[in-house]
């Protein structure tokens, strides 16, 4: 099963977000969920990949793919070229 991520470009109450994201995360990969995909768009998915990151430490066999969202984000890397 792959798992997605879209969010919002602010993330209020962060702290509590991020406590909630991260064990529902866990939950998904203790249930078999092992690729889990998200953007580069504002801080959600930042948080998410955040979280991700840390799970990845303990649970490493989950995959994490991230998918350049927005042309803007492409440029700095077309200009290095």
């Amino acid at each position: 099963m792959k798992i997605c991520f879209i969010g919002h470009r602010n993330v209020y109450n962060y702290k509590d977000i991020k406590t909630k994201l991260y064990n529902e995360i866990k939950k998904q990969i203790e249930n078999g969920s092992k690729f889990f995909t998200l953007g580069t768009h504002g801080e959600f998915d930042k948080l998410a990949l955040s979280v991700l990151r840390e799970l990845r430490e303990i649970y490493t066999d989950i995959e994490i793919e991230v998918v350049i969202t927005s042309f803007c984000e492409i440029k700095p890397i077309l200009r290095q070229r």
